[in-house]
């Protein structure tokens, strides 16, 4: 769902508050160690070290920062660790430069700013060219560490709210924050007590509220609150051996208390909702949007109302030609230019882009053609690639990944696109709203027609769909509150009839499970309903006699017959495509020849698990990291297919234009007793 790594790790990693004045030499050098916790959850810590340091031939404090976290989201594992460096003017609290590394398994990014003459340069590892963000005078140029210019400011209780014009550093740019004095309090950590100073800070631009506990005599941070259950503060470093995993799901993931199995199909939703969003600004007027109206309030961007939804299908009408031509139309030009994270301009993206839309009739095509090789070729990871090269390269990505990818190939071929952000329905867990991305393209008079390449919505979004704006910052987080479906819709939903269904309704037992599952039919839909996890629709059956998933299209389902012509199982198949990553280093003696072309590792994208095929006493065998097992596998069956000798997968080895095997496929099982 959410382009989560990034943000989350960057904001629990850098804490970063306001500049300082002068600092006392005495104070400057020391190690500190924060501890990191989300929801009551030890998560994370962030160890910094500062001192003194000539660098350039001007002294500096030099700030180094490590922060680790781990989190985990709609079970994957997320390990994140963030260095940042600092070089802080000892004259007047300002830094200097600035530069952090990211690694968040294959969301691997960094950025760099450094200070001069004519403003901010900043120069970032997503692909596109160093900028230069000119800094207004008195522009605050925050570091992570001590704030005696804030205790300064608002040691008085009458002090007022006071602006100002900061820079920013994770979306570079600056931005309008307001400060204002939250009271006073005595804490006690790491066995000192703190008299402290509470400050709040508000991003005018992007909502975001934070509150910082200061030391009074020194202007050390203490502790900070952020997004409503974030907690940062000085701690023992022995908490580092014991961190645990944060269950980000609970998070991102709200209750809407009504599981609908067949997402694609949602023509219609009415439901009331509280949503606290950050990194955007909303009002009334800009949740009313074709194809949503929002009847309610809004105040300190607290959303609390009514949504209805009714996302037409755009079939392509009046599109305009291909290449078009928008360099007249206005307010779309923003949507043309390649930013950081949307690199239009990079070569292989746009070479891809006009690869796959040669020859298009109209814009609409192309665009359907974009989509529908984001949603094929890019896999659902988390966390993703970052910037839209960043998930080209990786071929992965989550919702971010696809929807920043798919407007970046837009914008390459003319088309302007953009990523919007808000929340959608899935029906995890008894039915869920959770936050997320998605793609809108802009299609002349049509306007803007939103898409889902993550759905996969390649042309289309369902009506569980709740826009809240622009993507527009790392800061942005939907912090939704609470749902209640009204009334809901789904596209055939008349045809409720179960008669030809019936021979497989019932309730079936998957081995582990202590409650039985149910295939029952639900709004006209074939429907297995596993509990506490998910709620599947299917289509019919093809010739081959697979159900087809309708919310993932590698998900299928098939039936198993006994002697007598009852259906007595149901298998679930989940296949993935694993290109290879290498040969075997060594064949080593006695690999006969038919096998070893398949011998390697294969990357299974989503998890960036690495999977290996090896030859031992005449079979191949397969390690599977995920479950840490390996098994035989046994020769080929009549569909080409190697069977693991515990009956769950089936291999398939694919080949590329030269004839080498380049990719493995495997179908994974998982069977439901009648």
């Amino acid at each position: 769902m959410k382009w989560y790594s990034f943000a989350l790790v960057l904001g629990i990693a850098t804490a970063t508050l306001l500049t300082v004045t002068a600092c006392d030499t005495e104070q400057v050098a020391g190690d500190y160690f924060y501890a990191i916790t989300n929801a009551g959850t030890l998560c994370g810590y962030s160890a910094i070290d500062t001192s003194l340091a000539t660098i350039d031939g001007k002294q500096v404090i030099l700030i180094e920062q490590h922060a680790r976290s781990l989190s985990r989201l709609l079970g994957m594992d997320v390990d994140s660790e963030v260095e940042l460096v600092y070089h802080v003017d000892l004259e007047t609290g300002q830094f200097l430069f600035q530069r952090y590394d990211v690694d968040s398994g294959q969301n691997q990014m960094n950025a760099e700013v450094r200070i001069e003459a004519d403003g901010a340069h900043c120069t970032t590892s997503f692909g596109r060219e160093d900028q230069v963000v000119p800094l207004p005078p008195g522009t605050l140029l925050e570091n992570s560490l001590f704030f005696k210019h804030i205790v300064a400011e608002f040691t008085d209780p009458d002090s007022e709210d006071r602006t100002y014009q900061c820079f920013e550093i994770g979306d570079q740019e600056i931005q309008d924050v307001q400060y204002s004095r939250a009271g006073d309090a005595t804490i006690e950590l790491v066995g000192t007590e703190y008299t402290t100073l509470m400050v709040d800070r508000r991003n005018l631009a992007t909502g975001v509220l934070m509150r910082f506990w200061l030391d009074t005599e020194t202007g050390l941070l203490v502790k900070i609150l952020e997004n409503e259950g974030r907690v940062i503060y000085l701690a023992d470093k022995s908490l580092a051996d014991d961190l645990e995993r944060f269950e980000a799901d609970d998070y991102i993931l709200t209750d809407a208390g009504l599981t609908i199995a067949d997402v694609s199909g949602i023509s219609y939703m009415k439901v009331r909702a509280k949503i606290k969003p950050t990194g955007l600004i909303v009002t009334p007027e800009t949740l009313n949007v074709p194809g949503q109206r929002f009847t309610g309030t809004v105040e300190d961007n607290l959303i609390e109302g009514v949504f209805e939804i009714e996302h037409p299908r755009y079939d392509g009408a009046d599109a305009p030609a291909f290449p078009p031509d928008f360099s007249g139309v206005a307010d779309v030009a923003d949507f043309l230019d390649p930013t950081e994270f949307i690199e239009s301009d990079d070569p292989a993206i746009g070479e891809q882009a006009h690869e796959l839309t040669v020859g298009s009739p109209n814009s609409w095509e192309a665009a359907r053609r974009l989509s529908e090789w984001v949603s094929t070729e890019i896999a659902y990871a988390i966390p993703g690639g970052g910037s839209a090269r960043g998930v080209y390269e990786a071929r992965a990505g989550e919702c971010g990944g696809h929807s920043v990818l798919l407007a970046a190939f837009c914008r390459s071929v003319g088309i302007p696109a953009r990523m919007v952000w808000g929340v959608t329905y899935v029906p995890s867990q008894g039915g869920k709203f959770g936050q997320h991305g998605w793609t809108e393209i802009y299609m002349g008079n049509a306007g803007w027609i939103p898409v889902d390449a993550t759905g996969p919505e390649i042309d289309f979004v369902d009506s569980g769909h709740i826009r809240l704006g622009l993507f527009e910052s790392f800061s942005t987080w939907a912090n939704a509150k609470e749902f209640e479906i009204l009334d809901y819709r789904v596209i055939g939903s008349g045809a409720n009839s179960t008669d030809r269904y019936e021979n497989y309704l019932g309730e079936y037992y998957l081995a582990g499970m202590p409650e039985p599952c149910e295939i029952l039919v639900q709004d006209g839909s074939l429907v297995l309903d596993i509990p506490g996890n998910t709620a599947l629709a299917f289509a019919d059956p093809d010739e081959r006699g697979r159900w087809q998933c309708k919310l993932a299209a590698h998900i299928y389902l098939t039936f198993e017959l006994d002697d007598s012509g009852n259906f007595t199982e149901a298998h679930l198949h989940e296949v993935h495509e694993l290109p290879r990553q290498s040969g075997p280093d060594d064949l080593g003696d006695g690999v006969p020849a038919e096998f070893q072309p398949y011998l390697g590792t294969y990357r299974l994208r989503a998890v960036n698990a690495e999977f290996t095929i090896s030859y031992s006493r005449g079979s191949l065998r397969m390690h599977h990291p995920l479950e840490d097992s390996t098994s035989s596998l046994s020769l080929p069956n009549d569909e080409g297919g190697w069977v693991s000798d515990n009956g769950r997968h089936m291999i398939f080895f694919e080949r590329g234009e030269d004839g080498e095997v380049d990719c493995l496929v495997i179908d994974a099982t998982s069977k439901f007793i009648r």
